[in-house]
């Protein structure tokens, strides 16, 4: 049969980095724009590439405002966290 391939799931890291963005307000042209990079890059590391250089997780969340912990979604947020006991 002719046609496109399924489209398999995003990588964990594209989920994150889409999800970041979107919640920073920004295209995927104006992050592009902010790491000097071409939007089919940003494109690539959102839907396809499984392992980004940490190089690029650096400068992603920073030019997120956000730290690589959060980005990668290793970081506990405030909602989600129980306090321990005291």
């Amino acid at each position: 049969m002719a046609g496109r391939p399924a489209e398999k799931e995003a990588p964990f890291f594209g989920k994150r980095l889409s999800a970041v963005r979107r919640s920073k307000g920004l295209t995927q042209q104006q992050l592009a724009d902010k790491l000097g990079i071409k939007r089919s890059l940003i494109d690539y590391y959102e839907t396809r590439s499984p392992n980004p250089a940490l190089d690029f997780i650096e400068r992603s969340a920073a030019a997120l405002e956000v730290s690589v912990a959060e980005l990668l979604g290793s970081q506990p947020n405030a909602s989600r966290s129980k306090p321990g006991p005291q």
